[in-house]
């Protein structure tokens, strides 16, 4: 496999993989049969030259990341004429924007970005569902708009296995525990048919792999709120067991915002319970009255902005705080420095931002009162901020900024590494492009993209240290949390 084929792979499921977890999908489109196409969709002409022309005018490298970009197009234009489908267009699209080796560049399809839109709909009949890479998984992923199961899904040594089931949510109450490895959806068997990684030999290509691997591991099981789903698993012992799930609403608001798809926010708010404190090997009874808050939120979206003051409203005055970004693959970039000001109170930078027309700074906008017109001060606390494979983008930019700037405690996996600032526009046939319109370095220089933020804290998930803990890295937090407040407030002697 030529490394342009895999790199489209993955670029792909960059731009269109993640947001499914997230997306209010319709169901796949219907196919009817009709005579097999002899020339190029409408509008396949016009939909290449609009894609080479925008990262042309608009990369923010004017040398496009090193890419002879007038030679790219005149190596794949004469190929639009053996393209008969939209499906075609936009593998051929994908390879050539893959020729540029960097995230955020990628082609969204009508059907998603656009759902019920006249030129999306035009284009249906030429445009049919999924098929090839990891079928099985996006055949379940496109069927529904990602309600909770009440439990998540991530990819462990090449196997799907459960992770942090909810106390009380649907898998919960159907006896789902953590380090099940789940290998059916619906009597479908899973399969990830994904390059290894030695056959990526860049960094770059390296972290897409991983990135989209762990995304179709993570919405192998994705189905819409109300909705039953069959799984099947094998359990601690070895044995398979199976469970019908009936999904739950999150809850959160469906957004729409310029040409993506329509994407729901949701954002969770708790107090650690003791026994996650016991789970994490923690001596309760020297803890007396500790109080650790855990916040987490789905998508970088205005949406979720009150949602998330309101819950750092809650925790104001614990000992210290969780924030989980796991999962999380970015939005809207200006809502970090926001974000970032109920954590700080100084105007510091979170990075810098530079596009070909000039840079901007992240500067951080202290919190000092709340929207109902309260005089506060920033969370002072230990926070620890929980990041994987899928924090991408946006909750990247925050972390590593607050991570350098030493005002948070990073646990977990490295990110993504996507962490270049994107826009999305419309092409002439209905599709959307996706592509990264400014370069990003941390408040010290440092380049995230390709490399992504690397933990304080590494925890590596296993079968043995799921099935232990539950959730070994939010455990690790919580050690390092008590840590801190011993060390702030030693016990009298």
């Amino acid at each position: 496999m030529s490394r342009t084929s895999l790199l489209s792979r993955l670029f792909r499921a960059l731009a269109i993989g993640i947001a499914a977890s997230t997306v209010a999908c319709s169901s796949a489109p219907k196919t009817t049969s009709a005579p097999t196409p002899t020339s190029p969709p409408a509008m396949a002409y016009e939909t290449f030259d609009a894609v080479w022309e925008t990262v042309d005018t608009q990369h923010f490298d004017a040398t496009h990341n090193g890419v002879d970009w007038k030679a790219i197009r005149a190596r794949y234009r004469p190929k639009v004429a053996d393209v008969r489908t939209d499906e075609d267009l936009r593998e051929l699209l994908e390879a050539m924007i893959a020729e540029l080796g960097q995230s955020h560049f990628g082609v969204i399809p009508g059907r998603i970005a656009n759902p019920g839109s006249p030129v999306a709909e035009s284009h249906v009949a030429s445009d049919p569902a999924p098929t090839g890479t990891a079928a099985s998984v996006a055949a379940v992923r496109d069927r529904g708009d990602g309600g909770d199961l009440g439990i998540l899904f991530r990819l462990v040594d090449a196997k799907i296995l459960t992770v942090a089931p909810s106390a009380g949510g649907a898998a919960d109450r159907a006896g789902v525990r953590a380090g099940w490895e789940l290998i059916e959806v619906d009597g479908r068997a899973l399969g990830l048919d994904m390059p290894s990684a030695g056959e990526l030999k860049d960094a770059e290509a390296n972290m897409m792999l991983r990135f989209t691997a762990q995304g179709m591991a993570a919405n192998a099981a994705s189905t819409a709120p109300g909705e039953s789903v069959r799984l099947a698993f094998i359990d601690e012992r070895g044995s398979r067991r199976e469970v019908t799930l009936v999904a739950e609403s999150f809850g959160g608001e469906i957004v729409k915002f310029g040409n993506l798809p329509p994407l729901e926010t949701h954002v969770t708010e708790r107090s650690i319970a003791t026994a996650e404190l016991l789970s994490a090997g923690i001596d309760v009874a020297a803890l007396k009255d500790a109080k650790v808050g855990y916040i987490s939120f789905n998508i970088w979206m205005v949406a979720a902005a009150e949602g998330i003051e309101l819950a750092i409203d809650r925790h104001r005055g614990d000992d210290g705080l969780v924030l989980d970004l796991r999962g999380n693959p970015g939005g809207l970039g200006g809502m970090a420095m926001g974000i970032a000001g109920h954590f700080l109170d100084r105007d510091d930078s979170l990075g810098r931002m530079t596009a070909r027309d000039g840079s901007i700074e992240f500067r951080i906008n202290p919190r000092r009162v709340t929207s109902d017109g309260r005089i506060v001060e920033p969370f002072a606390g230990p926070l620890a901020i929980l990041i994987d494979p899928l924090t991408a983008s946006t909750s990247e930019i925050f972390t590593a900024g607050l991570q350098e700037l030493g005002r948070a405690f990073v646990v977990g996996q490295t990110s993504a590494g996507a962490a270049l600032p994107a826009i999305a526009v419309s092409l002439p046939n209905g599709d959307v492009l996706l592509y990264a319109m400014a370069d990003f370095v941390t408040p010290k220089g440092n380049r995230i993209e390709g490399h992504g933020v690397v933990p304080d804290l590494p925890v590596t998930l296993s079968r043995k240290n799921l099935e232990r803990e539950s959730d070994p890295v939010l455990a690790a937090a919580l050690r390092w949390i008590v840590e801190q407040r011993s060390a702030l407030h030693p016990p009298s002697t």
